[in-house]
């Protein structure tokens, strides 16, 4: 099956109204695109995700994901995932605060930067603390861009702002990946509201999200967020 569901919700659950008309939102729905996707970037190809997140439904199981995942619904290995994380999970990182945070699964591990909980179960090279915390904030806002962008080798960065309205708020720029997931080995499918191994306890409300070939320049991400805003700030 290329495209499988699990814990199908009502999207009219979480309606919004754009220009064009009604616009439904998906609240804890789990599918993924197991082997029909084309053009995403697979191994360490570079790559660029958003997505539009709204905080109320958040929790802090794993694992409310959107992005480039695995093609089978198993544990297959650091690095093999790059998916947008967006909840209050602090099992194997954490940021700032009480979240929630924007963050990356990279498989075996959620990541709000480099720094990862000793004794998680995080690939077992990676730099960690007692807390695992990272210098990534809270996210104040109820609806959210969240955009993360690596070069599959060593370079990434984690952004988000308020959707209805300003500039990307928080820009964390990291030189090198965490260490035990370079080069990335992203397996090339796609995932929403649940992590690689098919884990659907994570909660989240989702109104859209795109996975880019390439790694954006800051200006395209500034017009990413202009463009949300225009929507979702009127």
């Amino acid at each position: 099956m290329a495209i499988e569901y699990m814990q199908l919700s009502d999207g009219s659950k979480l309606p919004i109204v754009v220009e064009t008309g009604p616009m439904w939102k998906a609240k804890a729905q789990c599918l993924r695109n197991r082997d029909k996707t084309k053009n995403m970037p697979i191994n360490d190809k570079p790559q660029t995700t958003y997505a539009i997140f709204h905080a109320k439904y958040v929790n802090n199981n794993c694992c409310f994901n959107y992005g480039n995942t695995g093609k089978r619904i198993h544990y297959t290995g650091p690095g093999t995932l790059s998916a947008l994380n967006f909840s209050k999970i602090e099992f194997w990182s954490k940021g700032t605060g009480s979240g929630p945070w924007v963050m990356v699964d990279w498989e075996q591990g959620v990541y709000a930067g480099n720094i990862a909980k000793c004794g998680s179960g995080a690939a077992p090279t990676v730099e960690c603390t007692t807390t695992g915390e990272n210098p990534n904030p809270s996210i104040p806002f109820d609806v959210v861009t969240a955009l993360f962008k690596h070069d599959g080798r060593a370079h990434w960065a984690i952004k988000a702002g308020n959707a209805k309205g300003g500039n990307l708020a928080v820009s964390i720029d990291l030189p090198t990946l965490p260490k035990g997931y370079s080069p990335l080995k992203q397996e090339g499918g796609l995932g929403l509201g649940e992590g690689g191994a098919g884990d659907p306890n994570g909660t989240g409300g989702f109104s859209e999200g795109a996975v880019i070939a390439g790694e954006t320049t800051d200006a395209v991400d500034d017009a990413i967020q202009k463009s949300i805003v225009s929507v979702y700030g009127k």
